[in-house]
């Protein structure tokens, strides 16, 4: 978990979410990196980009999903990297 006090700009970040895989019903975590652009002085948002997308602005309680440290995958499916 990582909270906006301890944050910095330029930090990356992590999030891993499920994601089907294609027109199936097979599903499989996706790891997704978040690089920090903006900070607000009260610590209440901080502006953030996933894969190098336009930054938007994310509260606390969508940080609360972002991982310091990037997870090792759990196994492949299909050859791709389940996390």
């Amino acid at each position: 978990m990582a909270k906006i006090s301890r944050m910095y700009v330029g930090q990356t970040l992590y999030e891993v979410r499920r994601q089907r895989m294609g027109n199936t019903t097979v599903s499989c975590g996706v790891l997704y990196m978040i690089k920090i652009t903006e900070i607000d002085p009260a610590g209440e948002w901080v502006m953030a980009s996933w894969n190098n997308n336009p930054s938007k602005k994310n509260w606390q309680r969508q940080a609360d999903k972002w991982r310091v440290s990037k997870p090792a995958p759990r196994g492949e499916r299909f050859g791709v990297p389940n996390y």
